[in-house]
């Protein structure tokens, strides 16, 4: 059976593992009768952490079916895994782990945009200043971790642009927390002390929040970045909120090389995506600074910051009890962020 298997996958080891995992997995869920699988975790957004009672275990499965029928599921596998590998041979992306307990990212970056010229994108510099709007923020004191969701080729962490401010729009939805704006105005305020960055809120929106935003829309914002998004939504309208997931967040970052100059990367706009419901049941068991935590946890990312496997720090992937503010590793990261580079030619 071993050398069929090898046969149909085209030999390697790992894919032959992968198929004889899917086979036990097929077959157990035959014979008990469950569910296999279901949707991989969004990438990074908070979570709640699992109850202390939860756990595995249940009654014996039942005796599996005949070898006829145990065939006949071999042969449904055969022919998806030749289908996929035939079709898919290689696969068009990566997935970055997380490296610690918890999903990882979901929100997918504008790809960097490496022309010379700017077809599609907005004119140069639109709100820039000649200077920093707001002080660099000291490296502050302190022993915890902090981590870039992407750097430069110098190892450097890709920032905002100081010199312009970071605008903000909002889109309500039912179900949102009754001080959702309130929590939204202090979650702002917190990161622009931390970073040293100058966030402004111009309003509410109604544009719905997606994976793949993106970064210009002139007919909706005019001709410039589109304003970073904060959108209040629920599972049913972005699928990468369900289960234990709070939040998504994360920033676009476009690359620009204009003639005979290096190429200019920063970010220039994101979005963060809030799970309404849950935040307001989180914020009748827990408290508003709970609630609160859970967006300046996603505003973290959206500047810049991954998660870190320090429980201690607000990036850790998981609600923490008695973690509800930005700790002096997520202070230390907000802070190398806003102490990048002006860029007016993005």
């Amino acid at each position: 059976m071993n050398r069929l298997f090898d046969a149909l996958t085209f030999g390697p080891t790992r894919r032959r593992r992968s198929l004889d995992k899917q086979f036990r997995q097929l077959s157990e869920a035959y014979r008990s009768g469950a569910p296999l699988g279901g949707p991989e975790p969004p990438r990074g957004g908070l979570s709640r952490r699992p109850p202390a009672s939860s756990g595995f275990g249940g009654p014996a499965a039942p005796a599996g079916p005949g070898t006829g029928r145990l065939l006949l599921v071999l042969a449904v596998i055969i022919v998806v895994v030749g289908a996929v590998l035939v079709g898919a041979r290689s696969l068009s992306g990566s997935s970055r782990p997380a490296g610690i307990d918890g999903p990882v990212e979901s929100f997918s970056p504008v790809p960097d945009e490496p022309s010379s010229t700017r077809p599609g994108l907005p004119p140069a510099g639109v709100g820039s200043s000649p200077d920093r709007l707001l002080p660099v923020v000291a490296f502050p004191p302190g022993r915890g971790g902090y981590a870039f969701e992407n750097t430069t080729v110098t190892g450097g962490p890709v920032t905002w642009d100081p010199c312009r401010p970071i605008t903000v729009v909002t889109r309500t939805a039912p179900g949102m927390p009754t001080s959702g704006d309130r929590l939204v105005q202090e979650a702002l305020s917190a990161v622009q002390q931390a970073s040293g960055l100058k966030l402004v809120q111009e309003g509410n929106s109604n544009e719905v929040p997606t994976a793949k935003r993106e970064a210009y829309q002139p007919q909706r914002y005019g001709r410039r970045w589109a304003p970073v998004l904060i959108a209040w939504s629920d599972p049913k309208e972005t699928p990468e909120l369900a289960g234990r997931v709070l939040g998504l967040g994360g920033a676009s970052r476009v690359t620009v090389t204009p003639p005979g100059e290096p190429g200019i990367t920063g970010y220039v706009t994101g979005s963060v995506t809030l799970d309404g419901p849950e935040i307001t049941q989180l914020a009748r068991s827990q408290g508003t600074a709970a609630a609160r935590a859970v967006v300046e946890h996603e505003l973290g990312h959206l500047l810049g910051l991954a998660h870190v496997p320090d429980r201690r720090q607000l990036m850790y992937s998981e609600t923490e009890f008695g973690v509800t503010s930005y700790q002096s590793g997520d202070r230390r990261g907000l802070a190398q962020l806003g102490a990048g580079a002006c860029t007016p030619g993005l």
